[in-house]
């Protein structure tokens, strides 16, 4: 799981960060394929990823909806 910053724009930068990471994984199924490889292992790190960012992205909506409520 990845830890939420107490930091709500900390928060924002850290989801970017990862969202840019799930893009370099599913790059590398991409190319792993293209070079007649099966992909498997890199398309695991990048399923878990998702997964992972999805989770985060989850707990960052309910974050910033909050945040908005406090307004």
């Amino acid at each position: 799981m990845i830890e939420m910053p107490d930091d709500l724009d900390d928060a924002v930068a850290l989801f970017e960060e990862k969202s840019a990471t799930l893009d370099d994984a599913v790059k590398a199924v991409e190319q792993d394929q293209k070079h007649g490889r099966s992909g498997v292992t890199a398309y695991s790190k990048a399923a878990m990823l998702r997964r992972e960012l999805q989770d985060f992205a989850e707990r960052l909506q309910a974050r910033i909806g909050d945040e908005l409520g406090k307004l």
